[in-house]
């Protein structure tokens, strides 16, 4: 499943905060119902959401885009190719893009001391809207 498009403007619920500058975040996730609702609180919190089912569609859609994608979220464990690899193929891409990974299991981004590797963010599932909106802001604030 490949989807370009976005919630149309306007359909932000009152008591969240909008995006600061619009900015771009592919979404890989094999789970499509995750999927669809991270990209629709992402879509209506004002980020611009690129979708892809399978990291090759990710990596398909990382080509294909027009202009700077400021995040990938990506779930750690999906078939064929893994979010670590995926993570690294993008960056050959967009040099300057920030990785949010995502996962009900923590183990496959830890290390062997049981910590995640220096600039690794996870956001674990299942999440909230706002935790969600939280962790997108707080990667995308960090110091590069």
């Amino acid at each position: 499943m490949r989807n370009l498009s976005q919630d149309p403007a306007g359909q932000r619920p009152a008591d969240s905060e909008p995006a600061r500058h619009g900015e771009t975040v592919l979404i890989a996730e094999d789970d499509a119902a995750l999927l669809e609702v991270a990209r629709r609180i992402l879509s209506r919190n004002g980020y611009e959401v690129l979708a892809a089912s399978t990291a090759l569609d990710a990596c398909s859609i990382a080509i294909e885009h027009r202009g700077d994608i400021h995040l990938l979220l990506t779930d750690v464990i999906m078939p064929r190719m893994q979010g670590r690899e995926l993570a690294n193929r993008i960056r050959a891409q967009q040099p300057g893009i920030r990785v949010l990974y995502m996962s009900g299991y923590a183990d496959p981004v830890l290390t062997a001391q049981g910590k995640l590797d220096p600039g690794v963010s996870l956001l674990t599932k299942p999440f909230s809207e706002r935790t969600l909106l939280d962790k997108v802001r707080q990667v995308l604030d960090a110091p590069r």
